[in-house]
Protein backbone atom coordinates (compact mmCIF):
# COMPACT_ATOMS: atom_id res chain seq x y z
CA UNK A 1 0.00 0.00 0.00
CA UNK A 2 3.01 2.51 0.96
CA UNK A 3 4.31 1.67 -2.42
CA UNK A 4 1.15 2.05 -4.21
CA UNK A 5 -0.10 5.41 -2.74
CA UNK A 6 3.59 6.99 -1.63
CA UNK A 7 6.17 6.49 -4.50
CA UNK A 8 6.72 7.74 -7.57
CA UNK A 9 5.45 4.35 -9.24
CA UNK A 10 2.35 3.95 -8.10
CA UNK A 11 -1.34 6.05 -8.08
CA UNK A 12 1.11 9.43 -7.96
CA UNK A 13 3.72 8.27 -10.95
CA UNK A 14 4.47 9.30 -14.74
CA UNK A 15 0.63 8.62 -15.56
CA UNK A 16 -0.99 11.02 -13.55
CA UNK A 17 2.05 13.13 -13.58
CA UNK A 18 1.35 13.64 -16.92
CA UNK A 19 -2.67 14.20 -16.66
CA UNK A 20 -2.06 16.76 -14.46
CA UNK A 21 0.80 18.58 -16.55
CA UNK A 22 -0.78 18.10 -19.98
CA UNK A 23 -3.88 16.25 -20.56
CA UNK A 24 -6.14 18.12 -17.94
CA UNK A 25 -5.57 21.78 -19.82
CA UNK A 26 -7.10 20.00 -22.73
CA UNK A 27 -9.89 18.85 -21.57
CA UNK A 28 -10.68 22.22 -20.77
CA UNK A 29 -10.31 23.64 -23.80
CA UNK A 30 -12.65 21.21 -25.51
CA UNK A 31 -15.32 21.97 -22.75
CA UNK A 32 -14.62 25.80 -23.93
CA UNK A 33 -15.05 24.77 -27.29
CA UNK A 34 -18.15 23.09 -26.91
CA UNK A 35 -19.58 25.89 -24.28
CA UNK A 36 -18.22 28.75 -27.26
CA UNK A 37 -20.17 27.00 -30.14
CA UNK A 38 -17.13 25.86 -32.00
CA UNK A 39 -18.57 21.96 -31.90
CA UNK A 40 -21.87 23.16 -34.09
CA UNK A 41 -19.61 24.76 -36.35
CA UNK A 42 -17.86 21.79 -36.55
CA UNK A 43 -20.82 19.71 -37.77
CA UNK A 44 -22.63 22.47 -39.58
CA UNK A 45 -19.55 23.07 -41.85
CA UNK A 46 -19.05 18.93 -42.74
CA UNK A 47 -22.98 18.69 -42.92
CA UNK A 48 -22.95 21.58 -45.77
CA UNK A 49 -20.24 20.23 -47.35
CA UNK A 50 -20.66 16.66 -47.63
CA UNK A 51 -24.39 15.83 -46.58
CA UNK A 52 -25.87 15.89 -50.24
CA UNK A 53 -23.36 13.02 -51.30
CA UNK A 54 -24.27 9.42 -50.80
CA UNK A 55 -24.51 8.33 -47.12
CA UNK A 56 -24.10 12.13 -46.25
CA UNK A 57 -24.81 12.05 -42.61
CA UNK A 58 -21.80 8.93 -42.03
CA UNK A 59 -19.41 11.16 -43.82
CA UNK A 60 -20.24 13.99 -42.34
CA UNK A 61 -19.52 11.98 -38.75
CA UNK A 62 -16.52 11.20 -40.27
CA UNK A 63 -15.55 14.94 -41.18
CA UNK A 64 -16.91 16.14 -37.73
CA UNK A 65 -15.27 13.49 -35.65
CA UNK A 66 -12.13 14.27 -37.08
CA UNK A 67 -11.95 17.92 -36.59
CA UNK A 68 -13.67 18.12 -33.30
CA UNK A 69 -11.43 15.35 -32.13
CA UNK A 70 -8.22 16.65 -33.34
CA UNK A 71 -8.78 19.94 -30.85
CA UNK A 72 -10.10 17.73 -27.51
CA UNK A 73 -7.96 14.75 -27.78
CA UNK A 74 -11.06 12.96 -26.32
CA UNK A 75 -13.09 10.26 -27.88
CA UNK A 76 -15.56 10.62 -25.15
CA UNK A 77 -16.46 14.02 -25.56
CA UNK A 78 -16.02 13.15 -28.95
CA UNK A 79 -19.22 11.17 -29.21
CA UNK A 80 -20.71 12.84 -26.94
CA UNK A 81 -20.56 16.31 -28.81
CA UNK A 82 -20.90 14.87 -32.44
CA UNK A 83 -22.52 11.60 -31.94
CA UNK A 84 -25.81 13.29 -30.65
CA UNK A 85 -26.30 15.09 -33.89
CA UNK A 86 -24.91 12.61 -36.17
CA UNK A 87 -26.12 9.60 -34.89
CA UNK A 88 -29.64 10.65 -35.59
CA UNK A 89 -29.19 11.63 -39.49
CA UNK A 90 -27.76 8.24 -39.83
CA UNK A 91 -30.68 6.41 -39.13
CA UNK A 92 -32.99 8.95 -40.50
CA UNK A 93 -31.00 8.43 -43.82
CA UNK A 94 -31.10 4.40 -44.07
CA UNK A 95 -28.04 2.91 -41.30
CA UNK A 96 -28.95 0.53 -39.25
CA UNK A 97 -28.36 1.82 -35.39
CA UNK A 98 -25.90 -0.70 -35.11
CA UNK A 99 -23.86 0.43 -37.99
CA UNK A 100 -24.18 4.45 -37.24
CA UNK A 101 -23.14 3.57 -33.11
CA UNK A 102 -20.30 1.32 -34.39
CA UNK A 103 -19.08 4.57 -37.02
CA UNK A 104 -19.67 6.74 -34.81
CA UNK A 105 -17.36 5.59 -31.90
CA UNK A 106 -14.95 4.57 -34.68
CA UNK A 107 -14.31 7.99 -35.93
CA UNK A 108 -14.54 9.46 -32.55
CA UNK A 109 -11.40 7.07 -31.37
CA UNK A 110 -9.63 8.27 -34.67
CA UNK A 111 -10.57 12.18 -34.15
CA UNK A 112 -8.61 11.61 -30.97
CA UNK A 113 -5.66 10.14 -32.18
CA UNK A 114 -5.44 13.18 -35.02
CA UNK A 115 -3.09 15.48 -34.59
CA UNK A 116 -2.62 18.46 -32.75
CA UNK A 117 -4.17 17.56 -30.12
CA UNK A 118 -4.28 14.11 -29.43
CA UNK A 119 -5.29 11.36 -26.48
CA UNK A 120 -3.26 11.40 -23.46
CA UNK A 121 -1.59 8.25 -24.44
CA UNK A 122 0.91 10.44 -26.90
CA UNK A 123 1.89 13.03 -23.95
CA UNK A 124 2.24 9.69 -21.87
CA UNK A 125 4.76 8.44 -24.49
CA UNK A 126 6.68 12.20 -24.79
CA UNK A 127 7.14 12.23 -21.57
CA UNK A 128 8.54 8.69 -20.96
CA UNK A 129 10.54 8.48 -24.33
CA UNK A 130 11.94 12.45 -23.98
CA UNK A 131 10.80 12.68 -27.70
CA UNK A 132 8.81 16.00 -27.92
CA UNK A 133 5.37 16.34 -28.57
CA UNK A 134 5.29 17.95 -31.82
CA UNK A 135 7.29 15.25 -32.97
CA UNK A 136 5.20 12.71 -31.97
CA UNK A 137 2.35 14.51 -33.67
CA UNK A 138 4.19 14.76 -37.07
CA UNK A 139 4.91 11.50 -37.01
CA UNK A 140 0.99 10.31 -36.05
CA UNK A 141 -0.67 12.45 -38.67
CA UNK A 142 -0.28 10.19 -41.53
CA UNK A 143 -1.82 6.98 -39.85
CA UNK A 144 -4.34 9.11 -38.76
CA UNK A 145 -5.46 10.46 -41.76
CA UNK A 146 -4.76 6.93 -43.35
CA UNK A 147 -7.42 6.07 -40.83
CA UNK A 148 -10.12 8.04 -41.03
CA UNK A 149 -9.75 7.66 -44.42
CA UNK A 150 -10.37 3.91 -44.82
CA UNK A 151 -12.99 4.60 -42.94
CA UNK A 152 -14.96 7.40 -45.38
CA UNK A 153 -14.37 4.84 -47.76
CA UNK A 154 -16.20 1.89 -45.98
CA UNK A 155 -18.78 4.60 -45.22
CA UNK A 156 -19.27 5.35 -49.21
CA UNK A 157 -19.31 1.82 -50.09
CA UNK A 158 -21.94 0.57 -47.20
CA UNK A 159 -23.84 3.78 -48.78
CA UNK A 160 -23.62 2.37 -52.13
CA UNK A 161 -24.67 -1.57 -51.19
CA UNK A 162 -27.48 -0.14 -49.38
CA UNK A 163 -28.66 2.73 -51.83
CA UNK A 164 -28.52 5.18 -49.25
CA UNK A 165 -28.70 8.31 -50.61
CA UNK A 166 -27.55 12.20 -48.77
CA UNK A 167 -29.74 14.38 -47.47
CA UNK A 168 -32.66 16.58 -49.17
CA UNK A 169 -30.69 19.99 -50.62
CA UNK A 170 -33.63 22.10 -48.69
CA UNK A 171 -32.16 20.68 -45.22
CA UNK A 172 -28.74 21.67 -46.02
CA UNK A 173 -27.13 25.37 -45.88
CA UNK A 174 -24.49 26.02 -48.36
CA UNK A 175 -20.96 25.90 -47.53
CA UNK A 176 -19.81 29.39 -48.04
CA UNK A 177 -23.15 30.67 -46.02
CA UNK A 178 -21.73 28.59 -42.69
CA UNK A 179 -18.06 29.05 -43.44
CA UNK A 180 -18.88 33.23 -43.25
CA UNK A 181 -20.98 32.75 -40.15
CA UNK A 182 -18.23 30.90 -38.07
CA UNK A 183 -14.71 31.43 -39.73
CA UNK A 184 -13.82 33.28 -36.32
CA UNK A 185 -14.11 29.48 -34.72
CA UNK A 186 -11.53 28.65 -36.95
CA UNK A 187 -8.93 31.11 -35.03
CA UNK A 188 -8.27 29.32 -31.78
CA UNK A 189 -7.07 25.97 -33.39
CA UNK A 190 -4.47 28.43 -36.10
CA UNK A 191 -3.81 29.74 -32.48
CA UNK A 192 -3.05 26.41 -31.00
CA UNK A 193 -1.18 24.88 -34.09
CA UNK A 194 1.16 28.37 -34.78
CA UNK A 195 2.19 28.24 -30.86
CA UNK A 196 3.11 23.94 -31.22
CA UNK A 197 4.73 24.55 -34.06
CA UNK A 198 6.91 27.58 -32.52
CA UNK A 199 8.12 25.19 -29.86
CA UNK A 200 5.72 26.31 -27.13
CA UNK A 201 4.65 23.79 -24.27
CA UNK A 202 1.69 21.93 -25.21
CA UNK A 203 -0.07 23.17 -22.05
CA UNK A 204 1.26 26.86 -22.54
CA UNK A 205 -0.60 26.81 -26.03
CA UNK A 206 -3.83 25.11 -24.70
CA UNK A 207 -4.13 27.94 -22.70
CA UNK A 208 -3.65 30.30 -25.37
CA UNK A 209 -6.36 28.65 -27.35
CA UNK A 210 -8.88 28.82 -24.19
CA UNK A 211 -7.91 32.72 -24.09
CA UNK A 212 -8.34 33.81 -27.19
CA UNK A 213 -11.98 31.56 -27.10
CA UNK A 214 -12.64 33.62 -24.93
CA UNK A 215 -11.58 36.89 -26.24
CA UNK A 216 -13.04 36.01 -29.84
CA UNK A 217 -16.41 35.86 -28.07
CA UNK A 218 -15.94 38.77 -26.06
CA UNK A 219 -15.19 40.80 -29.61
CA UNK A 220 -18.58 39.59 -30.98
CA UNK A 221 -20.32 40.38 -28.11
CA UNK A 222 -18.97 44.07 -28.26
CA UNK A 223 -19.54 44.02 -32.48
CA UNK A 224 -23.15 43.14 -31.89
CA UNK A 225 -24.33 45.41 -29.09
CA UNK A 226 -22.58 48.42 -31.68
CA UNK A 227 -23.94 47.13 -35.02
CA UNK A 228 -26.88 44.28 -34.02
CA UNK A 229 -27.67 44.15 -38.16
CA UNK A 230 -23.89 43.50 -39.20
CA UNK A 231 -23.19 41.49 -36.02
CA UNK A 232 -25.74 39.22 -35.14
CA UNK A 233 -25.72 38.67 -31.25
CA UNK A 234 -23.95 35.07 -29.76
CA UNK A 235 -26.06 32.70 -29.00
CA UNK A 236 -23.66 31.34 -26.60
CA UNK A 237 -21.64 34.16 -24.03
CA UNK A 238 -18.33 33.53 -22.34
CA UNK A 239 -19.27 35.98 -19.62
CA UNK A 240 -18.84 34.64 -15.92
CA UNK A 241 -21.61 32.27 -16.09
CA UNK A 242 -20.62 30.96 -19.38
CA UNK A 243 -16.49 30.61 -17.99
CA UNK A 244 -18.05 29.05 -14.86
CA UNK A 245 -19.85 26.27 -16.80
CA UNK A 246 -16.92 25.55 -18.82
CA UNK A 247 -14.44 24.63 -16.23
CA UNK A 248 -17.67 22.93 -14.48
CA UNK A 249 -17.80 20.81 -17.59
CA UNK A 250 -13.84 20.31 -18.16
CA UNK A 251 -13.89 18.60 -14.50
CA UNK A 252 -16.32 16.26 -15.19
CA UNK A 253 -15.00 14.94 -17.78
CA UNK A 254 -10.99 15.34 -15.84
CA UNK A 255 -12.76 12.31 -13.44
CA UNK A 256 -12.94 9.85 -16.18
CA UNK A 257 -9.91 10.33 -17.42
CA UNK A 258 -7.91 11.09 -13.80
CA UNK A 259 -9.37 7.41 -12.75
CA UNK A 260 -8.25 5.78 -15.78
CA UNK A 261 -4.98 7.61 -15.02
CA UNK A 262 -5.12 6.78 -11.68
CA UNK A 263 -5.68 2.86 -12.52
CA UNK A 264 -2.78 2.27 -14.74
CA UNK A 265 -0.44 4.21 -12.42
CA UNK A 266 -1.20 1.18 -9.66
CA UNK A 267 -1.30 -1.39 -12.59
CA UNK A 268 2.38 0.36 -13.52
CA UNK A 269 3.58 0.15 -9.89
CA UNK A 270 2.39 -3.25 -9.17
CA UNK A 271 4.37 -4.54 -12.34
CA UNK A 272 7.74 -2.53 -11.40
CA UNK A 273 7.20 -3.34 -7.66
CA UNK A 274 7.39 -7.42 -8.41
CA UNK A 275 9.81 -7.23 -11.47
CA UNK A 276 7.49 -8.57 -14.05
CA UNK A 277 8.23 -5.52 -16.50
CA UNK A 278 12.30 -5.98 -16.58
CA UNK A 279 12.15 -9.72 -16.50
CA UNK A 280 9.35 -9.63 -19.65
CA UNK A 281 11.93 -7.06 -21.53
CA UNK A 282 14.55 -9.22 -20.66
CA UNK A 283 12.38 -12.68 -21.94
CA UNK A 284 11.60 -10.61 -25.51
CA UNK A 285 15.41 -9.14 -26.28
CA UNK A 286 16.02 -12.79 -25.79
CA UNK A 287 12.73 -14.92 -27.19
CA UNK A 288 13.18 -12.50 -30.52
CA UNK A 289 16.64 -13.62 -31.42
CA UNK A 290 17.74 -10.33 -32.96
CA UNK A 291 14.91 -9.61 -34.65
CA UNK A 292 13.79 -6.35 -34.17
CA UNK A 293 10.81 -6.89 -36.19
CA UNK A 294 9.26 -9.85 -34.25
CA UNK A 295 10.09 -8.15 -30.84
CA UNK A 296 7.72 -5.14 -32.25
CA UNK A 297 5.14 -7.46 -33.57
CA UNK A 298 4.79 -9.34 -30.53
CA UNK A 299 4.33 -5.60 -28.85
CA UNK A 300 2.04 -4.67 -30.90
CA UNK A 301 0.06 -7.79 -30.78
CA UNK A 302 -0.27 -7.46 -26.95
CA UNK A 303 -1.75 -3.69 -27.35
CA UNK A 304 -4.32 -5.11 -29.95
CA UNK A 305 -5.58 -7.92 -27.46
CA UNK A 306 -5.89 -5.30 -24.95
CA UNK A 307 -7.72 -2.86 -26.83
CA UNK A 308 -10.35 -5.18 -26.98
CA UNK A 309 -10.81 -5.01 -23.36
CA UNK A 310 -10.79 -1.73 -22.60
CA UNK A 311 -10.62 1.56 -24.03
CA UNK A 312 -7.55 3.52 -25.61
CA UNK A 313 -6.35 5.16 -22.94
CA UNK A 314 -5.09 2.69 -20.42
CA UNK A 315 -3.57 0.39 -23.15
CA UNK A 316 -1.54 2.88 -24.92
CA UNK A 317 -0.49 4.55 -21.05
CA UNK A 318 0.88 1.33 -20.08
CA UNK A 319 2.25 -0.29 -23.70
CA UNK A 320 4.28 2.85 -23.72
CA UNK A 321 5.28 2.89 -20.64
CA UNK A 322 7.05 -0.46 -20.45
CA UNK A 323 7.84 -1.09 -24.61
CA UNK A 324 10.16 2.47 -24.00
CA UNK A 325 12.32 0.22 -21.46
CA UNK A 326 12.02 -2.66 -23.52
CA UNK A 327 13.66 -0.53 -26.91
CA UNK A 328 16.30 0.93 -24.11
CA UNK A 329 17.32 -2.26 -23.22
CA UNK A 330 17.56 -3.59 -27.09
CA UNK A 331 19.57 -0.69 -27.96
CA UNK A 332 21.62 -0.31 -25.07
CA UNK A 333 22.35 -3.89 -23.73
CA UNK A 334 25.06 -3.26 -21.23
CA UNK A 335 23.79 -0.10 -19.89
CA UNK A 336 21.67 -0.47 -16.36
CA UNK A 337 18.08 -1.06 -16.80
CA UNK A 338 16.27 2.13 -16.17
Amino acid sequence: MNYTFYSQEGIFGVMTGVMATYVLIFIYLGAFMNRSGMGRFFIDLPLSLAGRSAGGPAKVAVLASAIFGSISGSSIANIVSTGTFTIPLMKKVGFRPQVAGALENSVSLGGQLLPPVMGSGAFVMAEITGVPYVRIMAIAAVPALLYLLSIGFIVHFEAKRNGISGMAEEDLRRPMEVFREGWFHLLPLIILLAFLIAGYLPDWCAAMAIFSIIIINWIRVGLSRFSPDTFPVPKEKMDLRGIAASFIEGTENSLIVGSAAAAVGIIVGMVALTGLGLKMSYLLVAFSGGSLLFAFSWSRSRLWFWGWRSRSRPPISSSSYWRTRRWKIWAYPSSPPI
